[in-house]
């Protein structure tokens, strides 16, 4: 049997996808990177700024309490036992 149809090579088929689709896609990924960088800046900022308030805090501590205590009696307490 012949057939009357030229046959045609068997072409993979390509997956339509609307442009809806693809703008929705690449619009979900845009905005999910730009919170991420945005999220990781604020992150590392805000840590940044409270180190170096506890930092302050802490040395603002020690140099009180190196001011109020009186060396000959701090030795004179330790020698004591």
């Amino acid at each position: 049997m012949e057939s009357t149809q030229a046959e045609q090579p068997d072409k993979p088929r390509r997956l339509f996808v609307s442009m809806r689709v693809k703008l929705l896609v690449s619009l979900t990924l845009l905005f999910s990177i730009v919170f991420a960088a945005a999220y990781i800046w604020f992150s590392q900022l805000a840590t940044q700024i409270a180190l170096r308030r506890i930092e302050e805090d802490l040395v603002n501590t020690l140099q009180a309490a190196a001011a109020g205590v009186d060396g000959d009696e701090l030795v004179a307490l330790v020698q004591e036992g």
